[in-house]
């Protein structure tokens, strides 16, 4: 097959890119900036320049693709503008160009859990989606447009991902190698899923019709606390962390100090107010039945094998 993929240089995009060129398709890249295209050099067939934000900049880049894979997304900012330009109006300008291309098959969009709110338990189909942060109110107003745009579609709502070439997490399994990690809500129950799970899921809704429309969860089948979940990640590299509790009281100004430095630096905050929205729940935990009950799709890499293979990547990449 024919597959566009926007985002392809962040790490789920790296990951999928080289699936898909294993897998033998033709693998088309829109990259904004050209500088990263090495990343994927040896994973793709086609690069395309151009920038979601930018509507001018996209002219044509569905054009004779069967598949279209957006990933593109902002998962950091301190603003609710700079979201809905990138989360929304850039799915929405992507989307239009997809509804111009003829014979698309299927428009996957990567949302996320954020988008349908915090659970302890799961229980997604039972109430509404309630995101409480600015990045999940970003990421449904996409849904909301992709269900709408009359293209053949189908949502992908992963929770935390790791794995190869993610950073996020990387930071913790440093804060583990030097023995003491800050946590906060420890026994707070997440899902999570490996990154090469979720990439060979997503290369197998290419062709299923029963996954056209649906909007899905995916994730492996048991949750962990978030103190589990920076064990398994020491193990992995055989030292015992000290868990260090953070009150939540301390997190408001925590946040309000990064987002000072990022602003004065021009970086990327490590902690915004909208994160800490997320990190007060009750917990992030997916209900991917219907992924796994009536499609088949299965996230097989339980955390203990997830967290060695990164830390074996990390290592072999010079990363740790």
């Amino acid at each position: 097959m024919r597959v566009l993929v926007t985002g392809p240089t962040g790490f789920i995009g790296i990951n999928l890119c080289r699936l898909l060129k294993q897998q033998g398709h033709y693998v088309r890249a829109l990259i904004r900036t050209p500088a990263k295209q090495a990343l994927i050099a040896d994973s793709i067939d086609e690069a395309v320049y151009g920038d979601i934000t930018a509507p001018d900049s996209l002219k044509g880049i569905c054009q004779s693709m069967d598949i279209v894979f957006h990933l593109s997304g902002l998962t950091k900012s301190t603003r609710l503008e700079r979201f809905l330009a990138v989360n929304y109006f850039g799915t929405v300008h992507v989307a239009k160009e997809a509804a111009r291309a003829k014979g698309l098959r299927r428009f996957v969009l990567l949302s996320s859990l954020a988008a349908g709110g915090p659970s302890a338990e799961g229980a997604r189909g039972q109430r509404p989606d309630q995101p409480v942060s600015f990045y999940g109110q970003s990421k449904l107003m996409a849904e909301w447009y992709i269900g709408r745009a009359g293209i053949p579609f189908t949502i992908v709502r992963p929770p935390i991902v790791y794995g190869p070439w993610e950073r996020d997490v990387l930071a913790y399994f440093k804060m583990a190698r030097r023995r003491v990690v800050p946590v906060m809500g420890q026994a707070k129950p997440f899902s999570v899923v490996y990154v090469a799970d979720l990439v060979s899921i997503l290369t197998n809704l290419m062709e299923d019709d029963r996954a056209s429309g649906k909007v899905l969860h995916v994730a492996e089948n048991r949750t962990y606390s978030f103190a589990a979940i920076i064990r398994a990640i020491a193990r992995s590299m055989g030292v015992r962390p000290w868990l260090v509790p953070i009150p939540q009281w301390l997190l408001i100004p925590a946040a309000v100090l990064y987002e000072w430095l990022a602003n004065s630096l021009h970086l990327s905050p490590l902690l915004t107010r909208d994160k800490v929205s997320e990190i007060w729940q009750c917990g992030w935990v997916s209900d991917s039945t219907r992924a796994t009950d009536a499609l088949g799709l299965q996230c097989p890499t339980p955390l203990e094998r997830g967290t060695q293979l990164t830390c074996a990547w990390y290592k072999q990449n010079g990363w740790l």
